[in-house]
């Protein structure tokens, strides 16, 4: 399944999946009434190149093959629009 990503409502939240094997940690930086576009988002440390788009298999995958078993999405927050096509 492929998501479309939407300004988050809070600043931090912890999920935890596969009976505590993995964690979810989503983190939302410069979050404010005025800062409701997303500048940009990185997933493990690295900018999520499909933005604003983001894949359940291929993105929030826990696998103890590849020792990824914690998932971290940063959320950074801006004022301004992202133009997506200015590129």
């Amino acid at each position: 399944s492929t998501y479309l990503i939407g300004s988050p409502a809070f600043d931090r939240i912890k999920i935890t999946r596969n009976k505590n094997e993995c964690i979810l940690l989503i983190n939302v930086h410069n979050n404010s009434p005025t800062n409701i576009y997303i500048e940009r988002v990185l997933l493990n440390g690295k900018i999520l190149s499909t933005f604003p788009f983001i894949d359940h298999i291929n993105d929030l995958k826990c696998s103890n093959n590849n020792n990824q078993s914690n998932i971290q999405l940063d959320f950074f927050m801006s004022s301004t629009p992202l133009l997506l096509y200015d590129k």
